[in-house]
């Protein structure tokens, strides 16, 4: 007697079993395995969504913190920047003659809300040759009525420039000056 083994049977098209969810192969005699019944829960639960709704409202704030921080950021840029061009316009207009070389106590720069100071300093160079520390200082007024700072209080955008004063000896030539 021989023994048979058991055989598969392969579904085929138009019978039944044949489709998306029947098994691809299945054994003779057995029954094919269970359809898991539709899920119940056709939603998220309220607590999830009170988790979310406090995610976003997390990242929300973080974010416009970031954006509060980059107007202010950007407002002190713009700021500096205008700060460093007006010391560069008053220290162009003195080497170029426009304005005398001589110290300004603060005050306030033509029709604006900036106050500049100019502070020289002589100083004595090396072999003799005069020099002149000149600082201008540009700060912004905190209000528009506030009073005048001191050159102690003043806090802003500060240029140093070094320049030759005085008769000085011209290397190469006897007796030459500048």
């Amino acid at each position: 007697m021989s023994q048979s083994l058991p055989t598969h049977r392969w579904p085929r098209a138009g019978r039944a079993g044949w489709g998306p969810g029947a098994p691809a192969l299945c054994r003779v005699g057995t029954a094919a395995p269970a359809r898991r019944p539709p899920s119940v829960r056709r939603g998220m639960s309220l607590l999830e969504v009170m988790l979310a709704t406090v995610m976003l409202l997390a990242t929300v704030m973080a974010l416009s913190r970031v954006a509060f921080l980059a107007g202010v950021n950007a407002v002190g840029a713009e700021d500096r920047s205008q700060a460093q061009l007006l010391c560069q316009n008053i220290l162009q207009e003195i080497l170029a003659g426009a304005r005398p070389m001589a110290e300004v106590s603060p005050e306030i720069f033509e029709g604006d809300n900036w106050v500049y100071m100019v502070a020289i300093e002589d100083v004595e160079g090396l072999e003799g040759v005069s020099l002149a520390r000149i600082t201008v200082q540009v700060d912004r007024l905190p209000d528009e009525t506030a009073r005048l700072p001191t050159e102690d209080e003043m806090a802003g955008y500060r240029l140093v420039h070094w320049v030759r004063t005085g008769k000085q000896p011209v290397a190469g030539m006897e007796g030459g000056e500048l």
